[in-house]
C-alpha cells in the first residue's frame, strides 16, 4: 500500500494500493478483525488517500491523472471528481469544515490549494490558492483554521514551510 488512513468513526482502514501489476485498488479493512472486507478498483494508480469520518467518504488521488477518487464509506462504491487542469499532488481531510485541501499544480507548473467541499464533492474555483512552491504535504490547525503546507520551491532545492490562514 502506498498510503493509508482509519475512519475511527466505523473502525475501518483504507489502504492505497499502487498497482505496479496493474491492479490499482482501496483495500477496505475491518479494524477489529483485521480482515480485508473488499478491494474496491481504481482506474488508475491510487497514491495518497485521506478520510472524512462526518461524512464516510474517503478520497485519494490518482497520480498521472487530474482525477480524485471518492469511495462511499457505506457502499464501498466509488466516485470520482475531476480535477480538470490540475494535476494533485497531497491531499488533507478538514474535519471542521469539512472540507477537503488538494496541494496541486496545473500544466505550466503553478502551484495551488484547490478546496473541495466534502458534502457535495464539488471543487469551488473561487477558493483555490496560489501558491510559491510545490505542495508536497498539507495539514491544518483545526483550532486556528490554519493550513500547512510543506514543500519545495521550483528556484531552489530548499524545503520550505508555509502557512495560510483560513479563516
Amino acid at each position: 500500500a502506498s498510503d493509508i488512513v482509519v475512519n475511527p468513526n466505523t473502525n475501518t482502514m483504507y489502504a492505497a494500493n499502487y498497482g505496479f501489476d496493474g491492479n490499482n485498488a482501496i483495500s477496505v479493512i475491518n479494524i477489529t478483525t483485521n480482515e480485508v472486507i473488499k478491494d474496491i478498483p481504481i482506474s488508475l494508480s491510487p497514491d495518497h488517500i485521506t478520510v472524512n469520518p462526518n461524512t464516510n467518504r474517503i478520497y485519494a488521488f490518482n497520480d498521472f491523472a487530474n482525477t480524485i477518487s471518492v469511495i462511499n464509506g457505506t457502499t464501498n462504491a466509488e466516485e470520482r471528481i475531476e480535477l480538470l487542469n490540475y494535476t494533485p499532488i497531497s491531499i488533507f481531510s478538514d474535519l471542521n469544515t469539512s472540507t477537503i485541501y488538494v496541494g496541486a499544480r496545473d500544466d505550466s507548473y503553478n502551484y495551488y490549494i484547490l478546496s473541495i467541499n466534502s458534502t457535495t464533492n464539488k471543487i469551488d474555483d473561487d477558493d483555490s490558492i496560489p501558491i510559491s512552491l510545490s505542495p508536497d504535504h498539507i495539514i491544518v490547525n483545526p483550532n486556528t483554521n490554519t493550513i500547512y503546507v510543506s514543500g519545495t520551491n521550483s528556484s531552489s532545492s530548499n524545503k520550505y514551510l508555509l502557512a495560510i490562514d483560513y479563516t
